[in-house]
């Protein structure tokens, strides 16, 4: 007999359900894939019953909200949903918390690396 394990990988889930790790990652960020388990240090797995809850209901899965552990408030997934929350936070004298690309990318004197300065 053989235990089945207590939390399946990456490269399982990809195995198991035929997506890839670019589906599921989408699929997790849209909610409608059960979110991985964070194991410590860069490891994350998913718990067998998370995965035969999508399997059992693909089509209908929805991953089920928790709030963010630093207090922020967690953007729905359909952009009508997101709207009507974003609306609601600026009524409340909130600022919904993103992060623009010109704040990750770097500059461009940083971005070249035949830059003459």
């Amino acid at each position: 007999m053989t235990a089945a394990p207590a939390f399946f990988r990456i490269a399982d889930v990809m195995r198991i359900t035929a997506l890839s790790r670019a589906t599921v990652y989408r699929r997790i960020a849209d909610g409608i894939f059960p979110p991985p388990v964070h194991l410590g240090g860069r490891a994350c797995g998913w718990t067998p019953a998370a995965l035969q809850a999508w399997i059992d209901n693909p089509g209908g899965y929805r991953a089920p909200r928790t709030p963010r552990d630093d207090g922020a408030a967690v953007m729905p997934a359909s952009p009508g949903e997101r709207r009507v929350a974003t609306d609601a936070l600026k009524r409340s004298g909130l600022q919904p918390s993103s992060r623009t690309a010109s704040s990750r990318s770097p500059s461009l004197r940083q971005a070249s690396r035949f830059s003459s300065a």
